[in-house]
């Protein structure tokens, strides 16, 4: 009454039988439609796992590439950075505990002889370690055309030249003096030490000369100009320049005897500290009065030219009358 169905249309109507077969060939068969879901989800399984076979294959070939490159360059590069950061660490960690012992010697916080042995001995060892770091980091950057450590290693190679320079300068101006340690102006004659000899503890020696027969030919071809000061004034006089010039000196007075013309005093080096001991006789003579002059060390084979300084200082405020 509404309509008709297919089945009440005659079988030789050709728009039926269009229908028909439009209606037989559009929905798929129960053989097309129901595997196609497993095949579908089995295939997309095989493309990823592909997928992933063919990302693994590429990334496994960079990995690769990066294995075979890592050997040559990361290992190296990271060898490098650390050279490179090591080397201007360690000269100035060097340079700060050499500057260390210096002032914790100066000021009494350590033995002169551990402050000397930091600034004398560890301290350039630790910068020329340095300096072999720079160098090995500036070789193995410019090597590898890595510059990423260069300017560390360019900083403690300058770093360790400076420091090494300075020592060098240092080390060569007191090197210039004689390997010995008991100065005197008078070589045939010189004061004696009787009462540091006493208060010394350690029983060094202070007998003439300190150091062996050889000493007395040394000074002479080294300090030349160390001589018995002469002075046209009375030996009261002389006795009062000396005790002022020590004072003036900062020497520690040990024995002021000013009528038989001895005196004893201890003077510390200036930055180490090492205690040195120096002995001043006043003699009258026909035209005033002569001042001998005799200091020794206590530590070492050699002062560095201290003792000659010493006298040389003392000598020219006792010329000036001071």
């Amino acid at each position: 009454m509404f309509g008709r169905r297919s089945s009440d249309v005659p079988s030789g109507s050709p728009a039926p039988q269009a229908a028909s077969a439009t209606a037989t060939a559009a929905p798929p068969t129960r053989r097309q439609t129901e595997p196609a879901a497993p095949l579908s989800a089995a295939s997309a399984k095989r493309e990823s796992c592909n997928g992933e076979e063919d990302g693994g294959m590429s990334t496994g070939g960079a990995a690769a590439g990066s294995t075979v490159a890592s050997p040559g360059l990361l290992p190296s590069a990271a060898m490098n950075s650390l050279t490179a950061l090591a080397s201007p660490l360690i000269s100035a960690t060097a340079l700060v505990v050499g500057l260390i012992g210096v002032l914790e010697a100066r000021f009494g916080l350590v033995s002169p002889l551990l402050g000397f042995a930091l600034f004398s001995f560890l301290m350039p060892l630790g910068v020329l370690f340095g300096l072999l770091l720079g160098l090995i980091g500036l070789v193995r950057t410019r090597r590898n055309q890595r510059r990423g450590g260069a300017s560390q290693a360019w900083a403690g190679a300058l770093l360790s030249v400076a420091v090494l320079g300075w020592v060098f300068v240092l080390g060569y101006a007191t090197a210039q003096a004689p390997p010995i340690h008991d100065i005197t102006t008078n070589i045939d004659d010189p004061p004696a030490f009787e009462a540091a000899a006493a208060q010394d503890s350690r029983g060094a020696g202070f007998a003439y000369p300190s150091g062996g027969t050889a000493v007395p030919d040394q000074q002479r071809r080294a300090y030349p100009d160390i001589d018995t000061l002469h002075l046209a004034i009375s030996g009261d006089e002389a006795a009062w320049r000396v005790r002022h010039a020590a004072e003036d000196l900062g020497w520690t007075p040990i024995l002021e005897d000013p009528e038989n013309g001895r005196f004893e005093f201890s003077d510390a080096t200036p930055w180490f500290r090492f205690i040195d001991f120096v002995a001043v006789r006043v003699r009258p003579e026909a035209a005033g009065t002569a001042i001998d002059v005799r200091s020794v060390s206590q530590v070492g084979v050699g002062d560095l030219g201290e003792n000659a300084a010493r006298i040389r200082r003392f000598l020219d405020v006792l010329g000036h009358g001071h």
